[in-house]
C-alpha cells in the first residue's frame, strides 16, 4: 500500500513539474530588434523563407522539434524582430529555425560561410556593447542586437543606426 502511495505521490510531482514548466516556457511573448551585416551589408530577412509558417512548422519537427521552431522565430515579413515564446530562447535557437548556423565563429548561411580568420571577423553587439556570448545569448524583450562580419578592428558603429526600435 505504501508502495502505490509513493507512487502516486511521483506522479502527481511530475505532472505539476511538467505543467509549471510548460506554462512558463509558452507564456512569454517578448521581441528584440536586430540586423545582420555581411562585409558592410545589410541581410534583408524580410522575405517568406525566413518566416514561421505553421504548414512548414510540421515538417521540420522531425528534425529540431516543434518546441524549438515555437521558442524564437519572425513573422508578417517583418525581418527586423525576433519574436521569443520561452524563457530559454537564444539567438542560437533563432538562427537555427530560420536555416542558419551561428555560433561564436562563423555565420553560415545561403551558400556562404563567414567565419573568423587572420582578416575577418564575427561580432555581436547588444544594446551597442560587445557580446561574446553569440549562440548562447538569451534573446531578451527590448535588446538591440547586431550581428557583423568584416575586415578585424572595423569600426561597425554607423551599423547600430540600422537596428530599429520597433520591439
Amino acid at each position: 500500500m505504501k508502495t502505490i502511495h509513493y507512487t502516486l505521490v511521483v506522479a502527481v510531482i511530475a505532472v505539476i513539474a511538467v505543467s509549471a514548466y510548460l506554462i512558463v516556457t509558452r507564456a512569454i511573448h517578448e521581441h528584440a530588434d536586430f540586423a545582420v551585416f555581411i562585409n558592410g551589408e545589410q541581410i534583408n530577412f524580410s522575405q517568406d523563407k525566413y518566416m514561421h509558417n505553421e504548414s512548414a512548422e510540421k515538417e521540420k519537427n522531425a528534425t529540431h522539434g516543434q518546441e524549438d521552431e515555437d521558442k524564437a522565430h519572425m513573422h508578417d515579413l517583418v525581418g527586423w524582430i525576433a519574436h521569443k515564446h520561452a524563457a530559454d530562447a537564444t539567438w542560437g535557437i533563432f538562427f537555427r529555425n530560420i536555416n542558419i548556423t551561428f555560433n561564436s565563429t562563423c555565420l553560415v548561411f545561403e551558400g556562404g560561410s563567414y567565419c573568423n580568420n587572420e582578416t575577418h571577423k564575427l561580432r555581436m553587439l547588444v544594446n551597442g556593447a560587445e557580446n561574446d556570448r553569440f549562440d548562447k545569448m538569451e534573446i531578451r524583450d527590448l535588446d538591440r542586437v547586431l550581428f557583423a562580419y568584416g575586415k578585424a578592428g572595423a569600426n561597425v558603429s554607423s551599423h547600430l543606426t540600422a537596428l530599429t526600435d520597433e520591439a
